[in-house]
């Protein structure tokens, strides 16, 4: 029977050797620790739903919900490395408040305007990029590649998720990276006590909400959403490893999408008649995906070519338009 104490010690020397050490030191002790002082060094196979509830409920008399969410989490983790996953069938987590912070276009600006230039530049790196903190320090000239075309690409080392990412830099970001130099690193200098500390200062002096690092990420995140509508793209810019990590963001920008779909694009109304809205002939395929053809509509594909001939051009545009925006729809 294993107790509770040594099987966290357990826990945490194993996951050092697969976690980086500071997600170890800042979320998986912490939550295994919260979860000992409460329950005391009792059997793994005591745990249940409502020995969970109850921790739960200990947590939010002490956290916010989002804080309470990720000791859970941290919680969930420990106890599925042990096979330990009954007593989350049914467990509800407290509702997460908001997903991190977007920052408004003034804060934005206020932030920029009150910082020392090397540390602007890191900022407006990360507004354009959404690279976490560690990614943005130990980015270096070595992993950066320029293609026939001029783009910029620079590979960055994820600690958080144990892989690689590439990134197509923008203007603004590279034009923050400063002189490019043979090898070393790109944001020479900048440290996460620097970043963190200049933060806390613009929020003291202007009074202003809550400001973290990550929540350039948050804000890079949501503009993308709102800019592509593109879940997968934003997870493999981005480097989620789990698709439903971008989820959140879809979620926040449903509203916007919705108000693209309004604009007025010109379009004549009576290219919506039934007669020229067919699935098929108006829609056609708008990801190229080739599948076989449902049964009895081979009549119907045939005659697709002569469909696409007689489709006004306003309502082409438009199904181009709306293309990116179909994996929203139910």
């Amino acid at each position: 029977m294993r107790l509770l104490k040594a099987a966290i010690a357990h826990y945490i020397e194993d996951a050092y050797t697969y976690k980086s050490e500071n997600t170890v030191e800042h979320f998986d002790i912490p939550a295994t620790n919260l979860l000992l002082d409460h329950f005391g060094d009792v059997p793994l196979s005591t745990f249940n739903r409502h020995k969970l509830t109850e921790f739960k409920l200990a947590l939010l008399g002490r956290y916010k919900p989002n804080t309470a969410r990720i000791w859970l989490r941290g919680v969930r983790t420990f106890l599925r490395y042990y096979g330990v996953t009954k007593p989350f069938l049914g467990f509800k987590f407290p509702t997460e408040e908001e997903v991190g912070r977007v920052l408004a276009p003034d804060e934005i600006e206020i932030i920029l305007s009150n910082s020392p230039p090397d540390i602007r530049k890191a900022f407006i790196f990360a507004l354009y990029t959404g690279v976490r903190i560690g990614e943005l320090i130990n980015a270096c000239w070595e992993k950066l590649v320029i293609d026939e075309n001029g783009d910029w690409f620079l590979d960055i080392w994820q600690k958080k998720t144990g892989r690689w990412k590439t990134i197509c830099l923008p203007p603004p970001a590279i034009e923050a990276m400063g002189e490019r130099r043979e090898k070393g690193f790109v944001f020479v200098g900048i440290t996460t006590n620097r970043l963190h500390w200049h933060l806390r200062t613009i929020r003291a002096r202007f009074k202003l909400s809550r400001i973290r690092f990550h929540d350039l990420r948050h804000t890079w995140a949501t503009r993308f959403m709102e800019s592509t509508g593109d879940q997968y793209a934003l997870q493999n810019t981005g480097g989620w490893k789990d698709i439903r990590s971008t989820s959140r963001y879809q979620h926040k920008t449903k509203s916007r999408l919705r108000a693209n779909l309004r604009v007025d694009l010109g379009i004549n109304p009576s290219d919506f008649s039934s007669h020229n809205c067919r699935l098929r002939g108006v829609w056609g395929n708008p990801w190229g995906f080739k599948s076989p053809p449902a049964h009895g509509s081979h009549k119907r594909l045939s005659n697709q070519a002569e469909n696409e001939e007689r489709q006004p051009q306003g309502l082409k545009n438009l199904c181009c338009c709306l293309s990116s925006f179909w994996p929203l729809k139910k």
